[in-house]
């Protein structure tokens, strides 16, 4: 479902999603307010995109947003991205995880994998990074390349710094759910 955003003491006229034409939005997803979804993206069923109190929200083109996935951000708070202030920016072929959370203001870059039930609150997250299922990455910089183990906590720039490379045998999984998942948008979508 798409739906405006209505007129606020922070936002004084009503804000309506941009859906690119070859995206899909699952019936039962929702996305609300000042939203920029991209070409070949996919929002799964039950998935929230909130640009209603932290706005806007920017989602690259082939990203995949799954299943019962939220993003929202706090009103007034934003990351700055090639010179545009966003709540929330979603790079190109970034997959975010069955009911993972990203909150604003957050970057998560080109090519990186946030797992299922993991949260980035308030972090930057650079290209080709996998954060695993139910990881935590707060109020941090992930630099690129970079792993977050399965159930870890990140929310100390040394331990940000501190983290290692991809594992070799991960290293594509990300670009494998998004060929999936463009494949299906594409489908749904005719």
């Amino acid at each position: 479902m798409l739906q405006k955003a209505p007129k606020t003491y922070w936002s004084t006229c009503e804000q309506a999603p941009s859906v690119a034409a070859t995206a899909y939005i699952a019936d039962t997803a929702t996305v609300t307010g000042h939203v920029e979804i991209s070409e070949g993206v996919m929002v799964c069923p039950g998935a929230s995109v909130r640009g209603d109190e932290g706005m806007p929200i920017f989602i690259g083109p082939h990203s995949n947003i799954q299943d019962g996935a939220v993003l929202h951000g706090l009103m007034g708070q934003r990351q700055e991205v090639n010179g545009r202030s966003y709540s929330i920016y979603i790079g190109d072929r970034v997959s975010c995880g069955h009911c993972c959370v990203i909150h604003g203001p957050s970057v998560v870059a080109h090519d990186t994998f946030v797992g299922f039930n993991a949260a980035v609150v308030g972090s930057v997250v650079a290209d080709h990074v996998y954060i695993g299922h139910g990881a935590q990455v707060i109020g941090v910089h992930i630099p690129a390349g970079r792993y977050v183990a399965h159930g870890t906590t990140v929310c100390t720039q040394a331990a940000a710094d501190a983290l290692p490379e991809v594992p070799e045998d991960i290293r594509t999984f990300n670009a494998e759910v998004v060929d999936k998942n463009s494949e299906l948008a594409r489908n749904y979508g005719k």
